[in-house]
């Protein structure tokens, strides 16, 4: 009697563990996919973007399965619809080139050209040329925007710490000075950059920063006293003198 109700008891604990194991394996969850073909380099939508369930264990870590971590990005290569979307498929859309856009790169031969490296990606940058003190600087790009920041090996180096912790390990918060700058400019301006080949530095400045893609807060407007606004005051009504009366005659 005793070991049957072992033997109960260890195949109602069997029976237990395999629902538990096939619901924490074989549970099915919505993962975003493309609706459509996205061609590479194209910005995704919402309207690019559909849903299909997945079995969650058999996802891998490099899947992405946040919608918002989507949208906004550009796509690597094409992607086909329905197809599990992977990290190394998306990048930042400022790495995607407009008609009339191209990449330039700018050397820096010391940290005071580039905002005394804490330059960033994502910076909107005005290009500046100044050849010598005797002749006015020249702008070579407006509202360029920083795509890289690369060390002297042309590798891409990550953002800046906390300033008080930029303080503690040098001057940029980085390991190394940036030693070159990508940017995205207009076609046009591109022709421009060849002055620093014949002397003289270059000097970025910010100003401004990239939005975040799919950023839809609006921005909040300030509390502005307006002031009071009165009525017209109406002139006063015109009366018609009165005629004397014909008893003082």
């Amino acid at each position: 009697m005793i070991v049957i109700i072992i033997g109960l008891a260890t195949a109602i604990g069997s029976l237990q563990y395999q629902k538990q194991w096939v619901a924490e394996n074989q549970e099915m969850v919505s993962i975003p996919v493309p609706a459509h073909k996205i061609t590479a380099n194209t910005v995704i939508q919402p309207s690019d973007l559909t849903e299909k369930k997945y079995i969650k264990a058999a996802l891998g870590a490099d899947v992405m399965i946040n919608p918002h971590k989507i949208i906004g990005k550009a796509a690597v290569t094409d992607l086909y619809p329905g197809e599990l979307i992977l990290k190394n498929k998306l990048k930042p859309d400022i790495q995607v080139l407009n008609p009339g856009e191209v990449f330039v790169t700018v050397k820096a031969d010391n940290l005071e050209q580039i905002l005394g490296g804490n330059i960033c990606r994502n910076m909107i940058v005005d290009v500046i040329y100044t050849e010598d003190s005797e002749k006015p600087p020249v702008l070579l790009a407006e509202n360029a925007v920083v795509v890289a920041v690369m060390d002297e090996n042309g590798k891409s180096m990550i953002e800046p710490v906390a300033v008080a912790q930029a303080a503690v390990q040098g001057i940029t918060g980085r390991e190394r000075p940036p030693k070159y700058i990508m940017l995205k400019v207009k076609r046009q301006e591109s022709y421009e950059f060849t002055r620093p080949l014949n002397g003289g530095h270059i000097l970025i400045t910010q100003v401004g920063e990239v939005k975040p893609a799919g950023n839809t807060n609006p921005k909040k407007e300030q509390n502005v006293t307006k002031p009071e606004t009165t009525s017209p005051v109406k002139p006063p009504e015109k009366t018609t003198p009165e005629k004397p009366s014909d008893n003082n005659q």
